[in-house]
């Protein structure tokens, strides 16, 4: 959706457009500059108009076409979580069809890509916390490295200035020095394993199981709309709903057990019954 194009939906307003979203002074004040920030865009100052629209909308929350538009200027530069708040509060105010129509078209858009990058950030800490371990162990090892060298330098020191000498068997030299590249090289083989034989197949299946997740949470929620207009749609959606209530049985007991189609037009036409009702 091109949310610029969406901006020729708004026009000045006049005083059959307002509502009290404030006291009556104020009102006409909140209008012109409302108008004012306008004019300001259509003339080619964004960012004034942006600057003047993000203040009325902060000093008067109930005045749906600021915050209408400062949400379709936002989701422009693709901040599409902040224009979400915005138009999320529109949808609970007092305004006419034509906007309300407009106004959802855009707030569907604008959840879709919010949802987006939620789940972008999420993946992205997900893997931060599965490397803090090994990172906090490499950094460990590195620290204990550095003062085991620093340790031993400075013992060395303190035995010469004050005019001692160490004897060292040479064959104990020569099994620590041993002991230690062996232990390395151990440890380096491990995390060598780890990140390129381990790590890559866990983030492999976890990148395939939220695909998963995500393709069906998708579908659970394009089925659960389009239900409402299309019975063979609503008789799929009313067989998933029991399939999962069962417990997800491997078998057919769910799907063969298909209502016939006069039990469900009845039982549609009493849940509009008793919607009506109340």
């Amino acid at each position: 959706m091109n949310f610029k194009q969406r901006i020729d939906f708004f026009h000045s307003l006049e005083e059959n457009d307002l509502t009290f979203f404030a006291p009556p002074g104020e009102v006409y004040t909140a209008a012109n500059s409302y108008n004012k920030a306008l004019q300001l865009f259509l003339d080619g100052d964004e960012k004034q108009a942006q600057e003047r629209l993000a203040q009325i909308s902060e000093d008067y929350p109930l005045f749906p076409q600021a915050s209408h538009l400062y949400g379709i200027l936002l989701a422009d530069e693709k901040r599409f979580e902040e224009a979400e708040q915005y138009l999320e509060r529109v949808r609970l105010l007092d305004i006419s069809e034509e906007e309300r129509k407009q106004l959802e078209a855009e707030y569907k858009v604008v959840k879709r890509e919010a949802n987006k990058r939620r789940k972008e950030r999420a993946k992205i800490n997900k893997r931060e916390k599965m490397l803090a371990p090994v990172k906090k162990e490499i950094a460990m090892e590195s620290i204990l490295q550095r003062a085991s060298f620093t340790g031993e330098t400075g013992a060395n020191q303190d035995v010469v200035q004050k005019g001692h000498f160490i004897y060292e068997d040479a064959e104990e030299k020569r099994k620590t020095a041993l002991t230690l590249i062996l232990g390395l090289g151990a440890a380096l083989l491990l995390l060598l394993f780890f990140f390129f034989f381990w790590r890559p197949g866990i983030l492999k299946e976890q990148a395939r199981r939220e695909a998963e997740v995500e393709k069906l949470a998708w579908l659970e929620e394009e089925l659960t709309e389009r239900a409402a207009s299309s019975y063979d749609l609503a008789l799929l959606l009313s067989e998933y709903q029991g399939w999962i209530e069962a417990g997800r049985p491997k078998d057919d007991s769910i799907g063969g057990q298909r209502p016939s189609v006069e039990s469900t037009t009845e039982e549609m036409a009493e849940n509009d019954i008793t919607d009506k009702g109340e």
